[in-house]
């Protein structure tokens, strides 16, 4: 590998460390904006890539599954999509299998009441 090729390679690896560090402070914020919004929520869960700590690629998202009321689910969406990163929320109850499976192998609980 040429020394432009290795150099290219160590920025494109900080551009994705520096990246990890601000959406791990964004998953904080959105938790206390989602138990803001539902105080009755039950559970957040981060799953993904950023749970899993193998983020390679700069264009990465959030991951987040929440068990809330129906009612607050929309609103928790909405706020999610106010975040300057791309964000899935996931309700926990209507999930499919393989997002359970998912969630149950790699989530990283952040809240649970």
């Amino acid at each position: 590998m040429a020394e432009s090729e290795r150099r290219r390679e160590r920025e494109r690896r900080a551009a994705v460390t520096g990246r990890v560090a601000l959406a791990l402070a964004e998953v904080e914020r959105l938790v206390g904006e989602f138990r803001t919004l539902d105080p009755a929520i039950d559970k957040i869960v981060l799953f993904g890539s950023l749970a899993r700590k193998d983020v390679t690629s700069p264009g990465f998202d959030i991951d987040l599954a929440v068990a809330c009321s129906k009612e607050r689910y929309l609103a928790i969406v909405a706020r999610a999509l106010d975040s300057p990163f791309r964000v899935d929320v996931v309700d926990l109850a209507a999930a499919d299998d393989r997002i359970k499976a998912s969630i149950a192998r790699d989530g990283v609980i952040l809240y649970e009441k």
